[in-house]
């Protein structure tokens, strides 16, 4: 698409009320399940599946842990864990003394 067609959308689209055009442009960003494929949708499951247990092992780390060997507070990490994917891969290498 070159900068004139774009330009003719864009006039299509501020020719619109404003609710449809917001409509229209969210309808296209929006997927649902049924649209993926059968590999994007095992690659959804399996990195879900990857977070959870991750997010599992990090609290139940925490929860047992004592609180002399993890580095700072418990609570912190508590919801540092609850931010994904990075929470929970952040308490295992920075979080837990040795």
């Amino acid at each position: 698409m070159d900068s004139s067609e774009t330009n003719v959308t864009s006039m299509e689209q501020s020719n619109k009320e404003p609710s449809e055009a917001m409509a229209v442009s969210h309808r296209r960003s929006k997927k649902k399940w049924k649209d993926f494929s059968s590999a994007q949708k095992t690659r959804i499951v399996v990195q879900a599946t990857i977070q959870m247990a991750l997010a599992a092992w990090a609290l139940w780390d925490i929860r047992h842990r004592s609180a002399d060997r993890i580095k700072g507070s418990k609570r912190l990490w508590t919801l540092a864990a609850f931010v994904q994917p990075v929470g929970p891969i952040a308490y295992m290498l920075f979080g837990r003394k040795k």
